[in-house]
């Protein structure tokens, strides 16, 4: 289960320096406590946890990432830029990457994050630190994120862009084809000959939709219509 302290203990200076040194967030978040040891284990109900608490993030209590960041200090912003999201069926897992900007009021100081979520994997990493970034090159951030993304990763059917960020559509789609490639190589690998392949149209493809920023969440409804096809919406098939 989560481990948490009480907000008492928390120094906001010292999680931003831990954090300046691309610390993991949660060893960033020890250290700003006073050490390991002034934690202690929360049970499934969350039993102890208070409003004054600080948790370190984890996916057990299924709370989103902008609440847990808020749980630690108040003046946090997390936004979510870039979502690549492979849902898992009855035989594989899921796979969740993220990529967000995370800002204080108290600070000049922001990061750009990366998180991983993989079966009991929950894993940020701070790729880049900005000191007192302008709004033009905020826009841009995007760049930085597909300079860093890996475009071999097969696990991407869906790719959620917060349209508030600069992204240019064409460069987009050249560059996911070499993800939709992999992601077929890895898809039919054990597909036999002579056997049908069973997987949907809609499985079969990378999918990349480009959503506002106030709609952007951690979970999503794909049946929605924010989903619909239209100018927001394009797809890759190999």
């Amino acid at each position: 289960m989560g481990n948490y302290t009480s907000k008492i203990n928390f120094n906001f200076s010292k999680f931003i320096k831990e954090l300046s040194k691309k610390e993991i967030i949660n060893s960033a978040l020890e250290k700003a406590c006073g050490g390991e040891q002034n934690f202690q284990e929360a049970d499934s109900l969350m039993g102890g946890v208070k409003s004054n608490s600080i948790l370190l993030l984890t996916d057990e209590y299924m709370e989103d990432e902008e609440v847990q960041f808020k749980r630690i200090d108040n003046s946090f912003i997390y936004k979510r830029i870039m979502q690549i999201i492979e849902l898992g069926d009855e035989h594989t897992d899921g796979v969740y990457d993220e990529y967000a900007y995370l800002s204080s009021s108290k600070t000049d100081k922001s990061f750009l994050m990366k998180l991983n979520h993989f079966r009991s994997n929950y894993d940020f990493e701070t790729i880049k630190v900005f000191n007192k970034i302008n709004k033009k090159n905020l826009k841009n951030i995007s760049n930085i994120i597909l300079k860093y993304y890996d475009f071999k990763n097969p696990n991407c059917n869906i790719v959620v862009f917060n349209s508030d960020y600069n992204w240019k559509v064409p460069d987009l789609k050249k560059k996911f084809i070499k993800s939709a490639k992999e992601r077929e190589k890895l898809q039919t690998m054990f597909i036999m000959e002579g056997e049908s392949d069973e997987r949907t149209d809609d499985q079969k493809m990378v999918h990349l939709h480009f959503i506002n920023g106030s709609k952007i969440s951690r979970y999503y409804d794909f049946n929605s219509s924010k989903f619909k096809k239209g100018k927001n919406y394009h797809s890759i098939k190999v």
